[in-house]
């Protein structure tokens, strides 16, 4: 497969994938469209603020690791450039991810982006916090 079928699979899927919910260190701004990006990005959208909001395409996921193997394995995603960590609630390993991000992000905290999915018996408490806001 080449990259950009590759590129347009994950688009496809992000397009569809209704039950994942992005969230975003304070202050995160979208890179500048004359910057030079490696990473491919999807625009979703803006921000509470009305700031465009564009996810990578690319990213570390973190399904099936245990905590020691979750903080692994971003650290050396960091390390590597990457800059999108993909976990969730049912994983199990929000505390490996976190010591990761505290640990071994290097860049900016705008700059780094992170995803997680929240299973259906939370959707009564996103959605009653969503409304407070």
């Amino acid at each position: 497969m080449n990259t950009k079928s590759f590129v347009t699979k994950i688009t496809q899927f992000v397009g569809i994938a209704s039950c994942l919910i992005a969230l975003r260190l304070p202050n995160y701004t979208a890179a500048s469209d004359a910057q030079e990006q490696v990473i491919p990005t999807k625009f979703l959208g803006q921000d509470y603020r009305g700031e465009p909001v564009y996810m990578p395409l690319i990213g570390a996921g973190t399904w099936q690791f245990d905590e020691d193997a979750a903080y692994q394995s971003v650290c050396k995603a960091f390390g590597a450039g990457y800059t999108f960590v993909d976990t969730a609630y049912g994983y199990r390993n929000q505390k490996g991810v976190g010591r990761a991000i505290k640990d071994c992000w290097k860049g900016n905290r705008t700059d780094l982006f992170v995803m997680t999915k929240i299973p259906g018996e939370c959707d009564q408490i996103v959605r009653h916090s969503w409304k407070e806001k």
